[in-house]
Order: C-alpha cells, then structure tokens, then sequence
C-alpha cells in the first residue's frame, strides 16, 4: 500500500506531462491544416499547402508549390518540370530568364542560366519528404537577396526588400 502511494503521483504527473505535449502538438497540426499560417512575398499572400512542413520556427514548403505560386510575381514562367526520384534532385527550367534547379544531394540552389548561372549552397540542409525537397525561408531569402521576417501577432512569414 505504501509502495502504491508513492507511485500514483509519479504516474499522474507523468500523465499530465505527456498529455499537455500532445495537446499542443494536435493544437499546431490543426492550425496548420485549417491554413492559419500564411506567406506573404513581394506583397502577395500564399496559402499554405497541405504538404508543408514547420520546424523550429520555419516554414517548409515543397518545391513545386513555391515555384507555382511565388515566382510567377517575377515574370518567370514555367515551361517545364522534371522531378528525378533516382536521386531525389527536382529542378525547373524558366524562361526567358534562365533556370533555377534543386538538387537534393548537394543541397545547392543554381540560379540564372546555364552558362552563367551561380551556385549557392545552403546554409541549412534541404529536408527530402515524400519525393518533394523542403528548404527553409531563410535559405530562399538568401538565393533571392531579400529580407524576410516573422510577424507571431498573425503567424506570418514576409519576404521584402528595403
């Protein structure tokens, strides 16, 4: 009986512990899954997508979805999408400006054209999920030459310049 004594508030404080953990952890699946998080980029806002992932306070989004809906707001039309799953690389191919290519080993960003375009590596690794390659905000700022930030107020990402 004694022994049961001293288990039982044990067992009720480690209840309460796991319990609280899952409850913010539904709590934020079900504000990214009703869209509560937005992107706003060169003043236009984007949904979330229902792939996305968010982790220790970024954003990722998967390739396709940023290229669709962002880069479009710089003119830069889509003519053709490969995705290779044989080495989980997934590049895009613009015109008349160029291309800019993922590759999912190296975890480099090539912007501009083939001829003269520049290699940046990315200071974070690039998250491989599902065939599709996540790479932070801050990493896209940085191959953009923008300026992002994080309003907690309304859960939104912006990307400017000054």
């Amino acid at each position: 009986m004694k022994l049961l004594k001293k288990i039982i508030p044990f067992v009720v404080v480690l209840a309460t512990v796991f319990s609280v953990f899952g409850v913010q952890n539904t709590f934020a699946d079900s504000q990214i899954k009703k869209g509560s998080t937005r992107v706003v980029m060169f003043g236009t806002e984007i949904d979330p997508c229902e792939d996305e992932v968010v982790y220790q306070g970024y954003r990722y989004l998967p390739a396709d979805y940023f290229i669709s809906s962002i880069l479009s707001e710089l003119d830069l039309e889509c003519n053709e999408s490969v995705l290779d799953y044989s080495n989980g690389s997934v590049s895009y191919h613009f015109s008349p400006y160029g291309y800019l290519s993922f590759w999912g080993g190296s975890k480099k960003v090539r912007v501009g054209n083939w001829y003269d375009g520049k290699d940046i590596y990315l200071t974070n690794p690039a998250v491989l999920y599902d065939g599709n390659m996540y790479i932070s905000m801050e990493d896209i700022a940085d191959v953009w030459s923008c300026y992002y930030g994080f309003d907690a107020s309304v859960n939104t990402m912006y990307f400017y310049y000054y």
